[in-house]
């Protein structure tokens, strides 16, 4: 588990012990981390984070791939400053789980180009904030693409997410 702070992440496989974290890396001027974790083709992921001394609600949200994925807050109501995010919601209670899966790859040249998606990153961007109201929001989305990405830019990367 790493820790920046009072503020822990971690990522598990199908819902079992954390992964261990590899090349790990702190930047203070950023306030960042960074490492890389082993994935698994096809096996389901979640991401976890908490907060060991609660001192204002946070808002963390989650990247996968470059994109957008939501996110959590832990508040002083949040069940042991801890949350963890299973997957994309797609309807009120239905979420499709994330998953490491095999890069798509094309020899079209105009595919996705790596400079502009990040293939195989997953990133958790924790802020504080302040808590004014409860808002509701539509919970239905549709859910991502799986990007096809072209060869001679992928060398050296096996997995992304889906």
């Amino acid at each position: 588990m790493l820790f920046y702070g009072n503020i822990g992440a971690w990522i598990t496989i199908d819902g079992n012990g954390h992964l261990e974290e590899h090349g790990v890396d702190f930047d203070d001027r950023e306030k960042t981390v960074t490492c890389y974790i082993a994935s698994e083709e096809g096996k389901s992921f979640q991401v976890h984070w908490c907060d060991r001394s609660f001192e204002c609600p946070t808002r963390g949200r989650i990247y996968i791939d470059g994109r957008a994925m939501g996110g959590k807050i832990i508040s002083g109501r949040t069940v042991n400053r801890s949350v963890v995010k299973k997957g994309f919601r797609t309807a009120g209670n239905t979420r499709m789980p994330f998953v490491f899966s095999k890069l798509k790859l094309t020899d079209i040249e105009d595919a996705v180009s790596l400079s502009t998606e990040s293939p195989g990153e997953i990133d958790l961007i924790i802020v504080r904030v302040r808590l004014r109201s409860r808002k509701l929001y539509d919970k239905s989305h549709t859910a991502p693409e799986t990007l096809e990405f072209n060869e001679k830019d992928v060398k050296g990367t096996a997995h992304n997410t889906t």
